[in-house]
This record gives structure tokens, sequence and C-alpha cells, in this order.
């Protein structure tokens, strides 16, 4: 694969392969890993899709989300068949997988993982899937223990914990040490773009002390309050013992940048999603 890396300083990676573009991580660099995220350009879907519109949504052709599917994952050598997928219901359950369960919601919505917001693996070739407008995606990998995990993590994810979650299950099925995890976390709606009420921020309060909301936000005007779920993510992770200097975090809004990715808020609901896809490779 060549990849032609554009100059972007407010990004991650933004690479592009052919007319697919996507972003990775560069703590991911030289890692037997494939870690990417999807834009919305290079696809076939049109309206408020347009173009890559990686999920399964009402009033969206299934044949769209298919041939965008095999479009994007052509550019890391995956077959569009393979890839694993959950619906997504903004909670926090976690399934592990296998290769045998290669294939899951890859044609078909109805086949997919259903009541689940992440995924674990150890196992090669297995590529798992989540697809976002505006949420958080989570990347974790263990490279002692070679496992990773890939998580959604809208509002209600972040403050059930998903994150922690995760490292749990690494830690009890795996055996993997927090501190030998290597994280990507983003791209998601930035701080200034989530505006939040009161009854949401008590709910971050039932996690977060006060010091640390002053981390993750601040208050606007007529009891509004405004929320960085990324840096909400990766608190979390630094709290189930991951280390920081292991954490790369995007900081790149969707809302505000959504002409490169899709976005819930700005589009009121009415767009498409892109995918995040996270892989073992051999080493």
């Amino acid at each position: 694969m060549n990849f032609l890396k554009m100059n972007r300083d407010d990004f991650m990676n933004l690479n592009k392969s052919e007319n697919i573009s996507f972003l990775s991580f560069s703590i991911f660099k030289n890692k037997p890993l494939i870690a990417a995220v999807s834009t919305r350009s290079g696809g076939v879907s049109s309206g408020r899709f347009s173009s890559l519109n990686m999920k399964f949504l009402e009033g969206e052709k299934s044949e769209n989300v298919v041939e965008n599917r095999k479009r994007f994952l052509k550019v890391f050598d995956i077959s569009y068949k393979n890839i694993i997928a959950c619906d997504q219901v903004h909670g926090t359950e976690i399934k592990t997988v296998t290769g045998k369960d290669k294939g899951k919601g890859a044609l078909s919505p109805n086949s997919c993982f259903h009541g689940y917001d992440g995924l674990i693996t150890n196992e090669l070739n297995v590529p798992l899937t989540m697809c976002f407008a505006d949420c958080t995606p989570i990347f974790l990998y263990d490279e002692v223990n070679n496992v990773i995990a890939l998580c959604h993590a809208g509002w209600r994810g972040t403050v059930g914990n998903i994150t922690g979650k995760a490292v749990d299950i690494m830690k009890t099925d795996f055996g993997t040490n927090p501190e030998n995890i290597v994280a990507g976390i983003g791209p998601a709606i930035g701080q200034d773009s989530f505006e939040v009420g009161k009854e949401v921020y008590e709910e971050f309060l039932k996690i977060f002390d006060k010091n640390e909301m002053n981390l993750i936000s601040y208050e606007g005007n007529n009891g509004k309050y405004f929320i960085n779920l990324e840096k909400a993510n990766e608190l979390l992770l630094v709290k189930s013992k991951v280390n920081s200097k292991n954490i790369e975090c995007a900081d790149f809004c969707t809302k505000t940048h959504s002409d490169i990715l899709y976005s819930y808020r700005k589009d009121n609901g009415k767009t498409g999603r892109h995918m995040a896809v996270f892989m073992l490779k051999n080493r």
C-alpha cells in the first residue's frame, strides 16, 4: 500500500490511498495492527449520506453500504465480508470474539452482535469494527499479550466507563497489565461543540470528582455545560492504570470538521457514519 500523508497539524494522520481517505494514529505506527477511521469521502452514497457512509441506516441503500465498506477495507487488504460489527446501543457491554465470528454484521445489520458497544479479540486477522458520528472511538492494544479492544463511547458509554470495563476484561481474560496498553482515542465531537444539560453533567459527576470535572468540562450559559468526551475517556484510562504516555488523543471535532467526518449533531441526526477498524496482523 502506498499512502500519501496529507499535511494537517490539527489531526492524527490523514492519509489517502487512491480515492479513499482515512485517519490513523501515530502511536500505532510500526506495530502489527490495522487501526484506522474512515472519512466521508470516496464512496457511492448520496444526499445526507454522502459519500462513504459505512452503516446500514433507514433511507440508505444497503448495496451502497456494502460497496462503501468494500472500497474502504480494500485499502488494508481486508475482505468486507469478514468484518465483525455490533448494533451499538450506547451501553457498556463488550463481546470477546474469534475467527469463527467473522462476517457478523458485515452484509446485513440483522447478523450483527446485538446489545454490544465493544469488541475484544486476541486472534490474528479478525477485523473489529464500530461506526460513529460524534461518539468516541477507543482503540486499546496490549502489545505483550497481543490483545485488542475497540469500543464505542458516547456520553452514556463514557459515564458507564466502557473503557475501564474493556481494560478489566483484558486483565481478567488475557492477563493484560494496563501499563502495557497502547491506546488511541478519537476523533469525536469537540468540547466547544458538545453542549449538555445539567442532568448529563450530573451523570459525569457520579464518576468524576470536582477537580477531574474541571479538566473535562466548563459551564456555559443558561445552566448548560460543555464536556470533552476524548479527555474524559483519556482520564478513565489513566484511572485504569494505563500510562498517559501511551495514549494518543485525536483532539479533532467531528462537528466542526463535518466536511471530513460525519456529525450527528451538525446534521440533526440525518447523516451517515464513519467506521473504525482494528485488527491484529502477523508480526
